[in-house]
This record gives C-alpha cells, sequence and structure tokens, in this order.
C-alpha cells in the first residue's frame, strides 16, 4: 500500500519559502538564496526513500522542501496534480533503481518543481539513474534549476537529464531559468514527447541524440519565442547511429550539430523547411547502408548552413559507400561548408555512393561545391544531377570529378 510521503519518518516541517513565481523572468529578482515567495514548506524530504508513496498536495502554498539530496528508489512514486516541491542550492532529487516517477498534474492544477532563489540553475533538478523505471512527467513546470555538471562523470546538466533509463514521458512541461540546458536527453530513451515549452535557459533548451530526434514534435517551443534560450537551437548529441527509418520533422527551430554525425543505417527523411545549423567542424556523413532524403519544396527549401557566414566554417554533407537511390537532395541549400580535413567540397559523393540533385543551391564553399570521386568504373561515386542547380561563390570550383 503506498503511504502519504509526509508521513514518512524521514519528512520534518520546515519554514523554507512561498508562493512560487511565475514563469520566466521578473523583474527586481530577489538576491540569490531568498525564497522565490512567502509562505512555508510543509514537508521536507532528503536521503532516500525506498518505500512507495504519494507527494500530497497539502493547504501550503510549498509542499516539499528537498533542501540537499533525495534518492527515490524500489518503489512507484506519485506527485498529485497543483504540488509544489521546491530545491535548497544545489539540491537534486534521484529516479534510482527500480523506481518510477509519476508526476502528472492537470491544465488547472499543473506540478512545480522549483529552485529556492529565483537565480538561474539555483539547483541541480530531477535525474534519472540507469536503473529506473518507466516514469512520466505531465502538466509541469521547472524553474531555476539546471546547471553544468562539474562531477567526474558529468551527466546532470539540465533541469531534466538522465541515463539510459527505463524511458520516461515529457508531456506539457515548462522549463526555463536553467544555468545550462532545459533537458539534457541525449541519454534518456524517450518514450513520449508533446507540447513541451522551453525559454530563458542558459544555453540549448533541449540537447538529444540524433537516434532520437524523429520523437521530437512540432508542437513544442524549443528557442524561447520572446524568451529565447541563448542558444535557440536543438543541440544534436553527434554519434554513429543505424536507423530502419526515421522522419525528422520541421521544428521551430533549427538543429544544432557541432561536431559530426553519421547516418550509417536505414534512411533519414527530412521534412521541407528543417534547417541545420553546423559549428565550426560539424557535418553529416552518410555511409554504407545509410542514406539522406531531404526533399523541400519551393516555399520550405531544407536549409544546411554554418554557424557563422564564413566559408569553410563547418565539413559538410559527406556521402561515402552510400549507394542508396534514396540520397536525394531537392529543393536544399548547402552554405559556409567545404572547411573539412577528409572531404573537399560542401558535398562530396565519395567511393560507390549515389546522390540525385536538383533545385538546389551550394555557395561558400572553402572549396569544391561538389565533388564526385572517380577512380574506376567500380569505385566511383554517381552524381545525378536534375535541373535547377545553382552554384556560386564556391573557392575551387562548381562540380569537379576525381577531387579528392
Amino acid at each position: 500500500m503506498r503511504s502519504k510521503l509526509y508521513a514518512l519518518s524521514l519528512v520534518l516541517l520546515v519554514s523554507c519559502g512561498g508562493t512560487p513565481t511565475p514563469p520566466g523572468p521578473t523583474p527586481n529578482q530577489p538576491p540569490m538564496g531568498t525564497p522565490s515567495g512567502e509562505g512555508t514548506c510543509a514537508n521536507e524530504l532528503s536521503g532516500s526513500v525506498t518505500v512507495s508513496g504519494v507527494f500530497a498536495n497539502t493547504p501550503s502554498d510549498c509542499d516539499y522542501l528537498v533542501r540537499d539530496y533525495l534518492s527515490l528508489e524500489n518503489g512507484q512514486f506519485i506527485i498529485e496534480p497543483g504540488v509544489v516541491v521546491r530545491f535548497g542550492q544545489d539540491a537534486s532529487l534521484r529516479v534510482g533503481d527500480n523506481a518510477s516517477l509519476q508526476a502528472v498534474g492537470t491544465p488547472e492544477a499543473r506540478i512545480t518543481f522549483e529552485g529556492a532563489g529565483p537565480v538561474k540553475g539555483f539547483a541541480k533538478g530531477i535525474f534519472f539513474d540507469p536503473g529506473s523505471l518507466p516514469s512520466r512527467i505531465d502538466y509541469a513546470d521547472f524553474r531555476y534549476l539546471g546547471k553544468e555538471d562539474t562531477g567526474v562523470y558529468k551527466f546532470h546538466n539540465g533541469a531534466i537529464s538522465g541515463l539510459d533509463n527505463g524511458g520516461l514521458a515529457l508531456t506539457n512541461i515548462m522549463v526555463s531559468g536553467s544555468l545550462f540546458y532545459g533537458a539534457e536527453l541525449d541519454d534518456v530513451v524517450l518514450n513520449e514527447f508533446a507540447n513541451n515549452i522551453f525559454y530563458d535557459n542558459a544555453l540549448y533548451g533541449v540537447v538529444i541524440d540524433a537516434a532520437q530526434v524523429y520523437k521530437l514534435d512540432a508542437g513544442s517551443e524549443y528557442g524561447g519565442g520572446t524568451q529565447p534560450n541563448e542558444r535557440p537551437y536543438v543541440l544534436i548529441a553527434a554519434l554513429s547511429e543505424t536507423y530502419e527509418r526515421a522522419t525528422w520533422k520541421r521544428l521551430n527551430a533549427p538543429y544544432f550539430v557541432d561536431s559530426v554525425f553519421y547516418i550509417e543505417a536505414g534512411t533519414v527523411t527530412l521534412e521541407p523547411g528543417v534547417q541545420f545549423v553546423f559549428g565550426q567542424g560539424g557535418g553529416i556523413d552518410i555511409d554504407d547502408l545509410g542514406a539522406l532524403t531531404a526533399i523541400g519544396t519551393p516555399d520550405a527549401p531544407i536549409v544546411f548552413i554554418g554557424e557563422q557566414p564564413q566559408p569553410g566554417y563547418w565539413d559538410g554533407l559527406s556521402y561515402f559507400e552510400s549507394p542508396s537511390r534514396e540520397n536525394v537532395l531537392s529543393y536544399a541549400e548547402v552554405h559556409y561548408a567545404g572547411g573539412g580535413s577528409f572531404t573537399t567540397s560542401a558535398v562530396s559523393v565519395g567511393l560507390e555512393s549515389y546522390l540525385n540533385m536538383s533545385h538546389t543551391t551550394v555557395s561558400s564553399s572553402a572549396s569544391w561545391g561538389v565533388c564526385v570521386t572517380y577512380i574506376a568504373d567500380e569505385y566511383q561515386g554517381v552524381l545525378e544531377q536534375g535541373q535547377g542547380n545553382v552554384f556560386f561563390s564556391n573557392a575551387l570550383g562548381d562540380v569537379a570529378y576525381d577531387c579528392e
């Protein structure tokens, strides 16, 4: 039988602050350490809780204070609608082995997780351990949580983060006031993700691994809107990935790639209007059994561009031993690439690779616009050019064969 958490022996009544502040920045914020409202927290939790229980909604403005560190283990833990969980400075809540967190609010009674001081990154936030069970957070607000993890493993860099957990559903949440990432999801298994808002965070609102990008929904706010994140992109954790088939949606913020990620198997399809911004040395490699289908429209081209308007700022698109006829660039734009040491062009059609390219603009490459490898008939790359391609301001020229 579940027990009320405030009845556990770990719980003490404390005075800790009061009414939660509204989302987003507020004028004349009190100094660090000042509670974000007036009133008291009804209960305090710390240490390990190993019995299933309920975070109950109390008459207090603040229901629970996590003073420093709280670990939930070996049970199901439910947070009722309307509950306010406040965190002391640098405090964190871990969902540990064989534990499930079900924090399900309602539109009228949202759940609040907040730092006790209205300062970005006042506390760490929620972390899901590898041994945690499927969890859900719905209709909840995260404020003033999330900061850089300076520990040995550095896995706790967001208001929400974790490591290869049993699965997490995030729906109808708002995350703001992080001193680092809003949600660091590159090592979290996403079961569901919809209608979320990330704003006013010091870096990216969302970080996610390439293999799970297709789970992101177009209805969420990633850049921050009128209160933008400092980095108004979705950061892709660049790794070697295999897919069966995946469609990357057009979001309201560009995808950001700060290194090279690989499509090694399966086909990634990009919706019209998808935008990629690349950091220095970033790129996409389509290898072996992988394929990239990037078909935009005249009104919604697919854009690949360097973060800085500098020729060669990023590596480019590289097709290597990828013979798939699903490699298509149409109504696309590739700008400021050609800076890689391995490829010498903005678009490289390497050994035994195929690319169908039409209505695509390639500009401002630090080398060639397109390079097609030619060694012998059995190894050469194949570039099938359709109509409407445009090339300009490419340092070595537009299209070349046997240039690597």
